[in-house]
């Protein structure tokens, strides 16, 4: 079960080009470093980062702390944890974002919600029609943060930070580059809401908002 929800993952990236910037957002320029050498684009992952809150008495007066939201979500489903989750989320990061580069909607269509699929399908179709080309990688994922974890009955929703360093690149039908560089790194943060019916046997995590948080 571990398995297939770190393989079905729901996520997407909002990560480049001024033509694009009502849906994607744009990595911060200020963040840019020279990329080294590699001729892969493997994800080197570092470390986790996960928001820890002591344990509060529930009250209707006190907040829920993320630890208790996290075991309440336990005893509905008995195969969550949120150090899966987290492994799931990272492996969900490169393969969204991968599919949305390339134009893989059959991909990226069970993996996000419906207005989220269809204004990414926007995009994809968009850069069809102009001829354009994405080249993009992710080449290391910095962090994974886990920022506030929620529970709706059965419906859980955990929101998540991912810093990352990505290369991505625009072509054009001649094969020219119009946006960004491919010898140089772009530092980017992007935030991802994850929702699922924890009562439900399909154990997909979708994606049902991206953002890029105010810097």
């Amino acid at each position: 079960m571990l398995v297939i929800d770190i393989l079905i993952f729901a996520a997407i990236a909002f990560f480049f080009f001024h033509r694009y910037k009502s849906v994607l957002g744009q990595p911060p320029e200020k963040d840019v470093t020279p990329r080294p050498d590699s001729k892969n684009n493997v994800i080197t992952l570092t470390r986790d980062k996960v928001v820890e809150v002591e344990p509060q008495e529930i009250n209707p007066n006190t907040p829920v702390s993320q630890s208790t939201i996290f075991e309440q979500m336990q005893r509905i489903d008995g195969d969550f944890s949120e150090k899966s989750f987290v492994q799931g989320a990272k492996t969900a990061f490169s393969l969204i974002v991968s599919a949305f580069a390339t134009g893989d909607k059959e991909t990226l269509k069970p993996l996000l919600n419906a207005e989220t699929f269809k204004n990414f399908e926007s995009v994809i179709d968009q850069r069809a029609r102009d001829n354009l080309t994405v080249e993009f990688s992710v080449e290391r994922l910095l962090d994974v943060i886990v920022i506030k974890p929620s529970l709706d009955k059965n419906v859980a929703t955990i929101i998540v930070e991912f810093l990352s360093e990505q290369v991505s690149v625009v072509r054009n039908a001649a094969g020219d580059v119009i946006e960004g560089d491919d010898e140089r790194l772009v530092e980017v943060r992007d935030r991802w809401t994850f929702q699922r019916d924890l009562k439900n046997t399909d154990p997909t995590w979708v994606l049902i908002r991206a953002e890029q948080p105010n810097s």
